[in-house]
């Protein structure tokens, strides 16, 4: 499995290197007709909008921005630390326990049954292609966002990339992508449920982790939560949903590197 999951970063890798945001979807699906209408994107773009897990958190860092709410929580998180007992602790948590939701989320992509019509390496191909590319839109986003607001990390390291969180943004991104071939699973509802709440409470740790560990604020790891959250849902349901044809698949040489081109109409 950790051989599995070292495949996934690699791709993860690749796909931030070679590719800008746009050009994300049209690595997906090559290119390929899309015969769906706007207005079906833009309900798929919706409905990862008004989601629990992307409203909620949004609301969320909007209310922490007002006053001094920001700076005085941040302060108690670093003076107190009530779960991770000191702030190194903290750091090293969060990277553990992102990397922990990322290989939950691989290990769902792979245990997700394969349909009939579908040759089970393919489907698991397009989906950890998807994983990969919801994955690089939401640290793309990030990044652009965090050179744009050059805000000052709480701990005065002197650091100006506080918001938003990296951490946030991709631990919530790994658990929405996580929840979605998790319900594909042929679990009982019962332990469905189980592994929502594992995914998500892991995903909230890292954020909290964050804020103890003194290098974001709660508006921060929020806002990376309803970013990292949209994303995941807006590309699987806007291209792995009822997307059934064939995938072509080929590779290109582009300055000496090999690119990889995948094409699935709908």
């Amino acid at each position: 499995m950790l051989y599995v999951n070292a495949i996934f970063l690699r791709l993860k890798k690749m796909c931030n290197r070679l590719l800008l945001m746009p050009l994300m979807l049209v690595t997906l699906h090559g290119c390929a007709v899309f015969d769906r209408p706007s207005s079906y994107y833009k309900a798929v773009a919706l409905n990862a909008f008004y989601d629990p897990y992307t409203i909620a958190p949004l609301v969320g860092a909007v209310v922490f921005g007002i006053g001094d709410l920001d700076q005085q929580t941040s302060d108690w998180a670093q003076r107190e630390t009530p779960v991770f007992d000191s702030p190194s602790s903290a750091l090293k948590a969060s990277d553990r326990l992102r990397y922990g939701v990322d290989t939950a989320a691989s290990i769902l992509i792979l245990t997700a049954p394969a349909k009939e019509e579908q040759h089970w390496l393919y489907q698991k191909s397009v989906g950890f292609l998807n994983a990969a590319s919801s994955h690089s839109l939401t640290l793309n986003t990030t990044g652009v966002l965090k050179r744009e607001t050059l805000r000052d990390r709480p701990n005065g390291s002197g650091s100006r990339d506080s918001f938003p969180s990296a951490h946030s943004s991709t631990a919530w991104n790994y658990a929405a992508v996580g929840r979605r071939f998790n319900h594909e699973a042929h679990y009982a509802e019962g332990v469905k449920t189980i592994l929502d709440t594992g995914l998500n409470l892991t995903a909230a740790s890292v954020a909290w982790a964050r804020v103890e560990g003194g290098v974001h604020y709660p508006s921060d790891v929020l806002f990376g939560a309803a970013l990292g959250n949209f994303f995941g849902l807006f590309i699987y349901d806007a291209f792995l949903v009822n997307a059934d044809q064939k995938m072509r698949i080929s590779f290109n040489p582009v300055n000496k590197e090999q690119i990889f081109f995948m094409s699935t109409p709908f």
